[in-house]
């Protein structure tokens, strides 16, 4: 008998059921052909940029072994504590102060995605990133373990965890978050609007934000679109980035300069555009690299028709402008 096929009452699945899956929650979105009439940016402006900072705490770091060249297979799970001190550590004493320094030389105010690990152990970084005027968000308690793997009881303790941590370092709760880059579940929405979060950024399905309806309540969503605007792609790093050819800080920023001008020729022709700019501070917040980002930063402040928002205020300007009759 094949799979699918119907005997009496009883139906088999097959192997293309058994992979049937479509979100579980309505998304509220302008239709594309509706966008060049009705979405508009502050001001009028043609780009919105918003700025993206992991701050990431791993914590105790079991990973797949990727680097073949230390000769372990990919199935291999290791304690990687060299990768774990360029992750962790040169990020919390090194590379976020020249972050924070960027950021200061451009006026420019950020989204610090925040491990609540990272708030345990080194609250004094947490709370002087509040204090320039950044906003802070959730990002789990530890990067090493995201939502995708998580049970839901397990998830639930991420989240309240990380927010009581947080909100312990800075003084108030944060309001947006963004799972770690090992994903989110579909729970994860229902879970993060029961515990009080307005915004996320996990989905990658639009160019602009959009409403999901959790229950009796929109939860704001802000896609993470970087595939050619965060320091992973400008400098060509990743899990395999030793073995890459990378490019040089004048390289990276003319990459970037050219996709800045291919976001602003797109919203001249469709409609105003959204930039994801990511800056992974252990990635790209080195001497060698911190230049590029200075030349990309003024590059596009160079640049009068751009607005750049944290995505807390991103999403209530949504919310209020195309979400409030929902």
């Amino acid at each position: 008998m094949q799979k699918g096929i119907e005997m009496g009452n009883q139906k088999m699945s097959s192997a293309i059921e058994e992979y049937e899956y479509v979100f579980p929650y309505k998304k509220i979105k302008i239709p594309f052909r509706e966008r060049r009439e009705r979405v508009r940016w502050p001001g009028n402006k043609l780009l919105a940029v918003k700025f993206c900072v992991p701050q990431e705490w791993w914590g105790r770091m079991y990973q797949p072994k990727v680097y073949h060249a230390s000769g372990a297979k990919e199935a291999e799970h290791i304690m990687d504590v060299s990768y774990l001190s360029e992750g962790q550590d040169y990020d919390f004493d090194i590379a976020v102060w020249r972050a924070l320094d960027l950021l200061d030389r451009h006026g420019v105010k950020a989204t610090f995605m925040c491990s609540g690990g990272g708030a345990k152990h080194r609250p004094e970084v947490i709370r002087e990133i509040h204090k320039k005027g950044h906003e802070i968000a959730g990002h789990s308690f530890f990067q090493s373990k995201g939502a995708a793997r998580m049970t839901e009881d397990e998830e639930v303790e991420d989240i309240v965890k990380t927010t009581e941590a947080l909100k312990a370092a800075v003084g108030e709760r944060p309001l947006g978050w963004d799972c770690t880059g090992v994903g989110a579940h579909e729970r994860s929405f229902r879970l993060l609007s029961e515990h009080g979060y307005y915004w996320n950024g996990d989905l990658r399905d639009d160019d602009l934000p959009y409403g999901i309806v959790v229950g009796n309540e929109i939860l704001v969503e802000i896609p993470h679109r970087s595939r050619t605007t965060g320091d992973y792609s400008w400098f060509n790093h990743g899990l395999t980035g030793e073995m890459r050819a990378q490019r040089s800080h004048r390289e990276a920023a003319i990459f970037f300069q050219d996709t800045f001008d291919a976001y602003y020729e797109t919203a001249q022709r469709e409609h105003p555009q959204l930039i994801t700019f990511v800056i992974h501070p252990y990635t790209s917040c080195t001497p060698e690299r911190i230049g590029a980002l200075d030349r990309m930063i003024s590059y596009m402040k160079g640049c009068p028709d751009v607005w750049f928002p944290t995505y807390i205020e991103l999403a209530r300007y949504w919310k209020e402008t195309y979400l409030s009759s929902k």
